[in-house]
């Protein structure tokens, strides 16, 4: 299993800290989903007009268009994905999401479930509402539910949705999911990452210590995990181990957002 190698997974799982799918019910539930989902999308393109250049805006009018006139699914899917990447593009997550879960809702394969759930999940990470956060998140936990409901072996999807609970009222709940895939599979990249952050976010830095190594000790390619431990190692008093951490980081690390976190870090400790 591979994992981004930038700093993107740290950010996602700070973001984070800081039911089943539609596929089981009657279609007919299924179809008026589908147009929710549609006037949702309406609803979110409007409050998001404001913030687009003209060219955008025509842009996304014909986008629109084509979409809800498109009489062929897999050009309405294509269409859904080129909204979809529209969109991200412009860091607008919420209206993005609407449409790979628009796809999940019509083909609610493995594949199509994660992919709405991971749009969700990434909608909430970067919500500056709270509440709009956990709503977003509430979301993603409908469909990573969906997927574990077909494949309950997708320890990635059983992560994440334990992620989902780290923000609501119950986050011993998401806890206590992560733990369950490390018993499965103690070595699992996401999950040691996932509890390694939650112990640097709680100020438990010798757990993240501990977290991070047993992680590198398996994954060592990993280069956020390097610098959380190089963290880690500063914030319990080994800073010299996170000097040589951080310096191997600036020097060698394959992603340039890493190299200058390293610096920066650097330099703080200097």
């Amino acid at each position: 299993m591979q994992y981004p190698t930038n700093l993107k997974i740290g950010i996602v799982v700070v973001a984070i800290i800081l039911s089943v799918g539609l596929y089981s019910l009657p279609k007919v539930l299924v179809s008026n989903a589908t147009e929710s989902l549609k006037t949702d999308a309406a609803e979110m393109q409007s409050q998001h007009e404001s913030m687009l250049s003209p060219a955008d805006q025509a842009s996304l009018l014909q986008l629109k268009q084509a979409w809800q006139q498109a009489s062929e699914a897999a050009t309405q899917s294509a269409l859904a994905d080129s909204l979809y990447t529209f969109f991200r593009a412009r860091s607008l997550f919420d209206s993005a999401a609407v449409y790979k879960a628009w796809q999940a809702d019509q083909q609610p394969d493995e594949a199509h479930l994660m992919a709405a759930a991971d749009a969700y999940l990434e909608a909430s990470e970067f919500a500056i509402d709270a509440q709009k956060a956990n709503q977003l998140a509430l979301k993603a936990r409908k469909y990573y539910e969906a997927v574990l409901a077909k494949t309950p072996s997708n320890l990635t999807a059983k992560t994440k949705l334990g992620t989902t609970y780290l923000t609501d009222s119950n986050p011993m709940q998401g806890i206590a999911l992560i733990r369950e895939v490390l018993q499965a599979a103690p070595t699992d990249e996401l999950a040691l990452f996932t509890l390694g952050m939650l112990s640097i976010r709680s100020g438990q830095y010798a757990n993240a210590v501990s977290r991070f190594e047993e992680l590198l000790a398996n994954h060592p390619q990993n280069e956020e995990a390097k610098y959380y431990l190089a963290q880690s190692y500063h914030n319990v008093g080994q800073t010299a181990q996170a000097k040589d951490l951080l310096q191997a980081l600036e020097k060698g690390a394959q992603d340039t957002l890493i190299r200058a976190a390293a610096r920066r870090y650097l330099d703080e400790l200097n």
